[in-house]
Order: C-alpha cells, then sequence, then structure tokens
C-alpha cells in the first residue's frame, strides 16, 4: 500500500473561483514528477545554447546533464523548480487530472491569469498547499513557501 493509498480521498481545490477535485499522488506520480524536473533543466539548458560555440554548449549541456541526473522532485533544485509558476502549473494538473481530464493547457489557463497576477499567485499557493496536505498531511514550511513570506 503506497502513501496514496493510506492518505486517503480527493480533496477539493479551488483554483480561479471554480473548485475541482485534487486526488493524492500514487508512486509513480513522483517518478514523474522527478522526470519532469530532470526534463526541465536539460529543457533550460538547450534554451540558452543560441550563440553559443560547440565547446561553451557542450559544457553547458553536460553540466545539465549532472545536475538533472543529481536532481528529484525533493531535491533543492528540484524543489525550486517545482516553487515557480511553471512547476505548480504542472504540480496542480498532476492533482487534478485524473478527475477532471483538463489537458495540461487547459489547466495553465486557469491557473494562470496574465491580467491578474494576485489571482495567478493565489491559485499556486493554493496548489502548493493542497500537495503538501495531500500527500503528507501537512504543509511543508520549505524556504520558499512560508506562510510568513507570502501575506495576505
Amino acid at each position: 500500500m503506497d502513501l496514496a493509498e493510506i492518505a486517503g480521498s480527493p480533496m477539493p481545490i479551488e483554483i480561479s473561483g471554480q473548485t475541482l477535485s485534487a486526488t493524492p499522488f500514487k508512486q509513480k506520480d513522483f517518478g514523474e514528477l522527478t522526470n519532469w524536473v530532470r526534463h526541465h533543466i536539460i529543457k533550460v539548458a538547450k534554451d540558452s545554447l543560441d550563440g553559443m560555440v560547440s565547446s561553451e554548449r557542450d559544457e553547458i549541456l553536460q553540466s545539465a546533464i549532472r545536475a538533472a541526473a543529481s536532481s528529484t522532485w525533493n531535491t533543492r533544485n528540484g524543489r525550486d523548480i517545482l516553487t515557480s509558476v511553471e512547476g505548480l502549473v504542472y504540480v496542480g494538473w498532476m492533482l487534478v487530472r485524473e478527475k477532471q481530464r483538463l489537458t495540461l493547457e487547459k489547466f495553465r489557463e486557469l491557473v494562470v491569469k496574465e491580467d491578474d497576477s494576485e489571482i495567478t499567485a493565489k491559485n499556486v499557493l493554493e496548489i502548493d498547499r493542497v500537495f503538501w496536505v495531500l500527500n503528507f498531511g501537512h504543509r511543508e514550511e520549505s524556504e520558499g513557501a512560508k506562510e510568513e513570506d507570502n501575506p495576505k
């Protein structure tokens, strides 16, 4: 029995005024999240290669491969990536995809409001909170997501 089965049932998550149903992660979901983090590290490195000479590109890619290989969803590097808006959109989509059948892009449109950063911030904080409560029974007080750092 994995943690998701022990932790229990879905819980509501409010995104942009809509109440969705979030489900706990299964063990395979944590593996998928680690793979997403690793892919993101490599993608960022590849996106930065324009205009560089071959030796610089090789060095950056090798560094990114080493960083990706040593990163998981729960390493410092992985958690830094996952606490970005892009990372929390992915986490949130993973939480709701089983019940809502939303594509990642449709979920992103629901979460990220280009014309209202306050709603976007509220949405990503809600995703962070629900992720920790659903999967671990509490909200992790990590460096990037402490309540006192996010005044209401």
